[in-house]
């Protein structure tokens, strides 16, 4: 069984784990202790934030982020590239998990 905790993002970076009366709603998510997004990549693995990605036709790999409220894919240094739903593009699988940025933070050059 999976614990749930507030995260609370406080300048984009790393969580940080708060008590829910020493913030706004508006400021929590309520997440598992890896934060799934709901898509799965070609392979059929579960894509995550901080997963890094490589989607065809894509010349960069990327990372999947969190910003103003929902995922997104960003760059290297958290800077929005395009919208989450990419990974998908035109009904057809488009992304392949190939790492993480705790893991394998060096894929991203």
């Amino acid at each position: 069984m999976k614990k749930l905790f507030k995260l609370y993002y406080d300048n984009g970076t790393k969580p940080k784990i708060v008590s829910s009366f020493k913030m706004r709603e508006l400021d929590a998510i309520w997440a598992e202790e890896d934060l799934y997004i709901g898509l799965k990549d070609k392979d059929g693995k579960k894509i995550f934030e901080n997963d890094i990605l490589k989607l065809d036709g894509w010349v960069d790999i990327m990372k999947v982020g969190f910003i103003d409220g929902a995922f997104c894919l960003c760059d290297k240094n958290g800077n929005f590239l395009g919208d989450i739903h990419y990974v998908h593009h035109a009904g057809i699988n488009q992304a392949k998990v190939i790492g993480n940025t705790f893991e394998n933070g060096g894929l991203l050059k």
